[in-house]
């Protein structure tokens, strides 16, 4: 369902798709007729994971740190299939439960990725 960097995580308990218009405007002319101009179409996804392993976690956070852009490919709902994207990590969030066996447990774990 889903790669980062030829890296597969676990399945996501969520994943949102938002389709946005890259450097959009419009403008409307006195006589009312409106001009809309887009440079683009840009994909952000959104992943959650309710729980996720420590060593899971840690290759991940690795791998999205590395460098600023990864290779994202998960299912596409404006193409309809999956897709592949060059995309940047605008965000990532974990949540600590508790400690349990001296071991974290990572729980509520977010990243955010946007086109580039």
């Amino acid at each position: 369902m889903l790669i980062i960097n030829q890296y597969t995580p676990p399945a996501p308990s969520s994943l949102h798709v938002q389709v946005d218009d890259a450097r959009f405007s419009a403008q409307q002319t006195l006589s009312g007729l409106t001009h809309v101009s887009r440079a683009a179409v840009k994909r952000r996804v959104s992943l959650r994971w309710a729980y996720m392993a420590p060593d899971k976690l840690q290759t991940l956070l690795e791998i999205v740190t590395a460098q600023p852009l990864v290779s994202l490919t998960f299912p596409d709902p404006l193409t309809g299939s999956d897709a592949t994207l060059a995309c940047y990590s605008l965000d990532r969030r974990v949540g600590l439960q508790r400690i349990k066996d001296g071991a974290p447990v990572w729980t509520d774990v977010e990243m955010t990725f946007v086109e580039s």
